[in-house]
This record gives C-alpha cells, sequence and structure tokens, in this order.
C-alpha cells in the first residue's frame, strides 16, 4: 500500500500577497513512520505521521494479481490513519 500527501495550494506569504504556479505545485515531504498492525477478520490499521500542509492523502492497493496499483480511497484534512479490509473475491 502506498500513501500519497496531496496538496493544492500553499498558503501565502501575507495580506496582499499571492503566488504564481505555472505547472505543478513544489511537492511536499514525503509521509514518514507508517505503521500497520493486523486485526481479526483480514482488517489492517493504518498509521503515519501527518505532512506539514498535506490537506489529505492518496492511498493506493495493488492485490497479488492486480499489475498495477489502483486508488483505494482518498482521505481529507490531516487525517494520519486507515482500516482497510481484504478485499473479497
Amino acid at each position: 500500500m502506498i500513501v500519497n500527501p496531496r496538496q493544492y495550494q500553499r498558503p501565502h506569504p501575507g495580506p496582499n500577497h499571492f503566488r504564481v504556479y505555472q505547472g505543478d505545485l513544489p511537492p511536499l515531504e514525503a509521509h514518514s513512520g507508517l505503521t500497520a498492525k493486523a486485526l481479526a477478520g483480514g482488517r489492517i490499521d493504518l498509521a503515519w505521521q501527518a505532512v506539514d500542509e498535506a490537506i489529505g492523502y492518496q492511498l493506493y492497493r495493488q492485490a497479488p494479481n492486480e499489475p498495477e496499483l489502483t486508488v483505494l480511497t482518498r482521505l481529507e484534512g490531516q487525517t494520519a490513519v486507515f482500516q482497510d479490509a481484504t478485499p473479497r473475491g
């Protein structure tokens, strides 16, 4: 599973100031401290340290029979925990 911090804009430096970006915004720091705890019923608790200025996170999953990562969920705000369940096939 991959956790990516997401951002849309950085706060402006003060009143009557603004920033103009052409193309992508400057990248945020990578998250750190990812932990996983196995739970009963195929569930797992994920937690990580929040990234400054992130407005949310996008989590990806890749099952053993899948050729690539797919978006699992998007978390808004400073939420840095998620409980996942094993997909039923």
